[in-house]
């Protein structure tokens, strides 16, 4: 069983209540991890992760101002190295965020956009998956 719990916002507010951070996978992963194709045909995974990075931060710094939330600052960290974004800095990121908040089991948001690992989703990094 995980230790790590997921769930979905019930409310508008409940997404501006706790702080986010945007991930993007690597671009290779060891050839040891097989990886989903997702072809593009107009144009580059890269401009793919770039595009869902961009329309992630324009949703988290916008649609609070959108929806009067007053808690706008919720945009913990980007992490996007498309070639060495290794899996324990991730970690020790989303650790952070989590403490940030002071709150024991802290609930965060993540966004990951990038390869997920055949027949698992895991996430995919230079070093491995998550």
């Amino acid at each position: 069983k995980s230790r790590y719990q997921f769930h979905m916002a019930e409310s508008k507010e409940d997404l501006w209540e706790y702080p986010w951070i945007l991930i993007a996978g690597t671009t290779q992963s060891p050839s040891s991890i097989k990886t989903s194709d997702k072809k593009r045909g107009n144009g580059s995974y890269l401009d793919g992760i770039t595009s869902d990075l961009h329309n992630m931060k324009n949703f988290i710094n916008n649609d609070a101002e959108i929806f009067d939330i007053k808690n706008r600052d919720r945009l913990f960290t980007i992490l996007q190295d498309m070639e060495g974004l290794e899996k324990n800095y991730v970690l020790k990121r989303i650790k952070k965020c989590a403490e940030k908040s002071g709150k024991f089991m802290a609930t965060i948001h993540i966004y990951y956009t990038g390869h997920g690992e055949t027949n698992t989703g895991n996430w995919c990094f230079s070093d491995g998956t998550l």
